[in-house]
């Protein structure tokens, strides 16, 4: 059976989903009809997480050659992509914002509370840029339900529309969480 699903160009999600059905089905009760142990996975896969809502932009830029093989935030390649990326943030509205470890810049941008069912929810969207030893990794919104949003998908699209017309596009990559 594993044979059979690893020949498919995602077999691995096939053979997750299989396993994900065996675990379920020893959950669900014997006479439980194949339409709850539907539902029960559809739940799980479908509203534990937002699987569209991440998105990252690569660059992969050049180490100068009297560095070694890691770039340093310091570099002006890294210097002149930051700057690209501010230009770009703040034509969206993103300010520069503070920096978690690990990343060498982070920014936001603040939407207005939502109020549901007497709740107060705020809206903040995220940008991060981590430092990778080929480049730059830049990071458009969160993980979680429903983290798509159409502020993150303009800046994802700008950013990366921006580093290719700088950079070329052999040098930038782009994903979306789960089809990397």
């Amino acid at each position: 059976m594993t044979k059979i699903l690893s020949s498919r160009p995602n077999g691995l999600q096939w053979t997750a989903a299989l396993r994900l059905s065996r675990i379920l089905g020893a959950l669900a009760p014997p006479q439980a009809s194949a339409c709850v142990r539907l539902v029960l996975i559809a739940g799980v896969l479908f509203c534990a997480c937002d699987p569209g809502g991440l998105r990252r932009v690569q660059l992969q830029l050049r180490a100068p050659a009297t560095s070694g093989t890691n770039i340093a935030v310091g570099s002006p390649d890294v210097q002149e992509a930051l700057q690209t990326l501010d230009a770009v943030a703040v034509r969206h509205g993103f300010y520069l914002g503070e920096s978690e470890s690990g990343d060498i810049r982070a920014y936001s941008l603040h939407r207005p509370p939502v109020t549901v069912d007497g709740r107060v929810y705020t809206r903040s969207i995220h940008c991060r840029v981590r430092l990778t030893s080929t480049g730059l990794l830049v990071t458009f919104g969160e993980f979680g339900f429903l983290a798509s949003n159409p502020e993150a998908e303009g800046l994802f699209v700008d950013v990366r529309d921006a580093f290719i017309k700088r950079y070329g596009k052999k040098n930038v990559r782009s994903h979306r969480f789960g089809n990397t």
